[in-house]
């Protein structure tokens, strides 16, 4: 731990990067790659399943100001870029897909109870039938 920088009361090394707009370390320090991921190790953009897991976080909106915080610190201002995209039209289409699914499920349901009326309708006219003919009888 001599070897990172910490803030004060934070769990994570201060991110850095190497690019000119991103965070720069303090006096003293050199900013190399090393040490674990951010947040338990669970933050990173290092393989797909990470950066999908990160990318989900991101469109759900699930403390994603703190995954923008890290992004800018370690990459530079320029993924403000992505961010503005993602937050916009990935959470718009997360949005519309989950209104899709509901109004999908909705509608089998619906079709469901309209084809179970129409069953019991049936059953009902064949009884109705069967009575009529024994009263004839």
């Amino acid at each position: 731990t001599e070897y990172f920088y910490y803030l004060e009361g934070s769990k994570d090394a201060l991110l850095c990067g190497s690019s000119t707009d991103s965070g720069q370390c303090p006096e003293g320090y050199k900013c190399v790659k090393a040490g674990r991921n951010p947040d338990y190790g669970y933050t990173s953009f290092d393989t797909f399943s990470w950066a999908f897991l990160a990318l989900f976080r991101l469109m759900t909106q699930d403390y994603w100001e703190n995954l923008y915080q890290q992004t800018l610190r370690a990459a530079g201002k320029t993924y403000m870029i992505f961010f503005v995209v993602v937050i916009f039209l990935g959470s718009f289409y997360l949005i519309n897909l989950i209104l899709a699914v509901v109004a999908m499920a909705y509608e089998e349901q619906n079709q469901a109870n309209i084809e179970e009326a129409r069953q019991k309708e049936l059953e009902f006219q064949q009884m109705l039938d069967r009575l009529k003919k024994e009263q004839e009888e």
